[in-house]
């Protein structure tokens, strides 16, 4: 059987692991959305890059899950500083209040407003000019962005965003796109191979600690008692 696209160019060495990262992408992409969506009347709305979520309300305890810029999150109970949040994808957490801003009766990035980065890793500028001034902040892949009313559909190369604490900002086009859709099994090898390299990093503290690169690494043994261990949260609910 003659094998095409991205997998027909793998070495016999690599097709193994191709066809495992496949099954295990297909298995995956029909949770992709739920797991990136914010909850239904949020009344919550992550301000920074990537937050943890802690079992109880002290960064000294277990960490429970991550959420990530711009999505919604509902409180379920407050205490001093901290917030006891629920994901979409069912998780609950305590985060420093400072981390989330609270949202009135208008939503942050609402259906047909928003982007999500589709880079590894996106910078937000003060102007549309990657030299000018040092970025506004740099946001992960997956983070929601709401685009600007006013933002012109004329610039090709950039898009004028409003940022959760309602400052605007600029990115660039090539690094966001509409919201995630399942992903086919060639597409979510091509995303792979994206994160390959990057170091895995537990408990993330910056942008740049995204737990994603824990998916081709959960290939490497069991694959479902790894991947539950690891908990690819970024990609979906749990697995």
């Amino acid at each position: 059987m003659k094998s095409i696209g991205l997998i027909g160019n793998l070495q016999p060495s690599a097709l193994n692991f191709a066809m495992q990262l496949g099954i295990l992408g297909a298995l995956l992409s029909g949770s992709l959305i739920a797991g990136q969506q914010s909850v239904p009347n949020a009344d919550f709305v992550v301000s920074r890059s990537v937050i943890n979520m802690y079992k109880d309300a002290t960064s000294d305890s277990e960490v429970t899950s991550q959420v990530l810029y711009g999505t919604g999150v509902l409180s379920l109970e407050k205490r001093g500083s901290w917030i006891k949040i629920r994901t979409a994808d069912g998780y609950t957490g305590w985060v420093e209040s400072s981390d989330a801003k609270a949202q009135g009766s208008t939503l942050y990035a609402p259906e047909g407003k928003s982007v999500r980065v589709t880079a590894i890793s996106a910078n937000a500028y003060r102007e549309p000019d990657v030299t000018e001034h040092a970025p506004m902040m740099r946001l992960p892949w997956e983070s929601t962005l709401e685009v600007a009313s006013d933002s012109s559909k004329d610039n090709p190369r950039w898009l004028r965003v409003r940022l959760v604490d309602g400052q605007s900002a600029w990115i660039q086009r090539g690094d966001v796109g509409q919201k995630s859709m399942p992903l086919s099994i060639e597409e979510t090898l091509q995303l792979a191979r994206k994160f390959l390299g990057i170091t895995y990093t537990w408990a993330a503290s910056a942008a740049s600690d995204l737990i994603v690169p824990a998916l081709p690494r959960c290939l490497s043994g069991n694959a479902e008692s790894r991947c539950r261990e690891m908990r690819i949260f970024r990609l979906g609910g749990p697995v």
